[in-house]
């Protein structure tokens, strides 16, 4: 009897032999904790990559839409966000304003020259105040 308790436990398969032991379903499960983490790592890389080509096209059709309201009205006049949206002057030249929340802001000055603020931390290379001009202010949005 007291060789009973020192044996080594038998698994024991439901009637039939079919079916996964407990080891099994652990070793299984745990496999794919890590399969599932690789590929989560490898797609964070491509959002921040989708937001910076994003956060381009963005910047350059506020671009492309500040010079179509120049040649229409003349390089002088005054260019403001709600005149690039309005339907008076020849437009709307934009039907919606770009951006991205969480990623980066468009903006524009006076002039017409568009500004890039990328959001959700600094970046290398980034003035002080964190806005860049045009749409090479995309690079290292995130």
């Amino acid at each position: 009897m007291a060789l009973d308790v020192l044996a080594a436990p038998q698994h024991r398969r439901p009637a039939g032999g079919k079916g996964f032991s407990l080891l099994e379903i652990v070793i299984a499960v745990c496999l794919l904790g890590v399969l599932s983490s690789v590929v989560v790592v490898g797609l964070s890389s491509v959002t921040a990559e989708s937001a910076s080509v994003a956060c381009t096209t963005d910047a350059q059709t506020v671009e492309t839409a500040v010079l179509a309201f120049k040649a229409e009205n003349g390089s002088s006049a005054e260019i403001t966000k709600s005149g690039l949206l309005a339907h008076a002057d020849g437009g709307p030249y934009l039907t919606s304003w770009p951006g991205s929340p969480g990623h980066y802001e468009i903006g524009m000055d006076a002039s017409g020259v568009v500004l890039v603020e990328p959001l959700g931390g600094p970046r290398s290379g980034a003035p002080a105040d964190g806005v860049s001009q045009g749409s090479a202010g995309c690079r290292g949005v995130k």
